[in-house]
């Protein structure tokens, strides 16, 4: 029979006329930001790609924070690049970038990395530039850092339907390539 929690969250039960918690695997969803080791540190992020044109403007979040003793949960990052092209005169190319980084758990601690890209990106071909539009998605990518410290870079690519040159039938998959670094 279940009587309740302890204070501490564990779930009370009565057995064989004897009252006593218990932890429970199946009692709810468990934050793994109180479930794995406490990393205090506010993590700073950038991004390099030569598909990138110059920035324009970067904002670095303060992370979320909880708990005793007091652990990062989550923390984030946005940039606006952008800049023109010769061949496409007044047209400003605007390029949003992100990065989302939050504690997680799939069996070991760790973290979970998500970016994401959209925006007009140039690319070239056969020796011409053009604009390749990557659309906005709330499908970002992620990867699971495992362990502590998520410190190091991560490479993400993202794939733009590029309109063809006049001899081809069908817009062309084209790779815009990433590597966001957390220090």
């Amino acid at each position: 029979m279940t009587l309740g929690r302890t204070s501490s969250g564990a779930i009370k039960i009565k057995a064989d006329g004897t009252t006593r918690a218990v932890e429970c695997a199946c009692c709810g969803p468990i934050d793994p930001c109180l479930q794995c080791p406490p990393v205090n540190k506010n993590f700073n992020f950038s991004v390099s790609s030569s598909d990138l044109m110059f920035l324009v403007y970067e904002e670095q979040e303060t992370p979320t924070q909880c708990c005793t003793p007091i652990r990062t949960c989550q923390d984030s990052w946005r940039a606006i690049y952008g800049g023109y092209i010769p061949d496409y005169p007044g047209f400003f190319l605007q390029q949003n970038v992100g990065a989302y980084l939050s504690r997680a758990n799939n069996g070991v601690c760790g973290w979970n990395l998500s970016f994401y890209a959209y925006g007009s990106f140039k690319f070239t071909f056969m020796g011409y530039d053009d604009v390749c539009p990557l659309p906005f998605s709330e499908d970002f990518p992620n990867q699971f850092i495992s362990g502590d410290n998520p410190e190091g870079s991560y490479d993400f690519t993202f794939y733009g339907q590029c309109l063809p040159p006049p001899w081809q039938s069908s817009p062309t998959q084209f790779p815009f390539n990433f590597t966001v670094t957390i220090s």
